[in-house]
């Protein structure tokens, strides 16, 4: 007799068994059982609250995230903020380049100041973004930091 429940698997439980029948034959029967239930342990009980059910209370929020981030941890993520900052930057740098090479092609059909505004207000923008990129950084830093 073997079972098709692997470890972790909680789906319905199929047993198959044969049976000898005379003259050398063979039956096979699959037995249907009902769903193994994980312990329970995995379920995560929700704390129950006057104004609804989905409220998280201190005390269950520290049952579920023991343990306070370490400076160090704080300083990984830091670090890693100021690495997608520089890979925003260099992503809007691309986006300027491709924006201006498209601007100068059309130098046909507009004249070379408005090619020069457009190249300029595509420069402010660019530069907006990326001040607001380093303010973001900033205030990230500053909270993971202190």
């Amino acid at each position: 007799m073997s079972d098709s429940c692997g470890s972790g698997d909680y789906g319905p439980r199929v047993t198959t068994c044969c049976r000898e029948l005379p003259e050398g034959h063979y039956t096979v029967q699959s037995v249907k059982s009902p769903p193994l239930q994980p312990p329970s342990s995995h379920r995560l009980q929700r704390p129950q609250a006057e104004d609804d059910g989905a409220a998280v209370t201190e005390e269950h929020a520290s049952q579920l995230w023991p343990h306070s981030v370490t400076r160090e941890h704080r300083e990984h993520l830091a670090k890693l903020a100021k690495q997608f900052t520089n890979k925003a930057k260099e992503s809007l740098r691309k986006v300027r380049t491709n924006a201006i090479s498209e601007a100068k092609k059309s130098k046909a059909s507009v004249s070379e100041d408005t090619i020069k505004l457009i190249e300029k207000q595509i420069q402010q923008m660019t530069d907006d973004f990326s001040l607001e990129i380093e303010k973001q950084l900033t205030a990230k830093t500053k909270e993971l930091l202190g």
